[in-house]
């Protein structure tokens, strides 16, 4: 499996990178980080689709992290309600930079 590990100067950066940066390059992991590389966001974009349909999950990991609270919500508000899963819940709800966040994605594979 690849892995794509890009760096970030910015949260706003950041978040947009990890929506629109993983479409553009699906069958790896994606790991991004802040300037000094602490892990901020993981994308786990490795998932076969179904044998009767083309669609599958992605994983969506925002790690506690001062930046955590600002990417969650920018992922968040970037994301169609139609491309996210049932278990996703919204990071409005928790306290992101304290424990993180994770978020299921509805991908189309063409």
């Amino acid at each position: 499996m690849d892995t794509v590990e890009k760096s970030y100067t910015s949260p706003a950066r950041l978040a947009r990178a990890a929506i629109t940066g993983a479409f553009l390059r699906g069958g790896c992991y994606y790991e991004l980080t802040d300037p000094e590389g602490d892990t901020v966001v993981d994308i786990d974009t490795t998932r076969e689709h179904g044998f009767t349909n083309k669609w599958t999950i992605w994983v969506y990991r925002v790690h506690a992290h001062p930046w955590a609270r600002e990417v969650a919500e920018e992922m968040w508000n970037l994301l169609d309600d139609d491309e996210i899963t049932e278990q996703t819940q919204s990071p409005l709800e928790i306290d992101v930079s304290a424990s993180g966040w994770w978020c299921e994605v509805r991908v189309l594979m063409e």
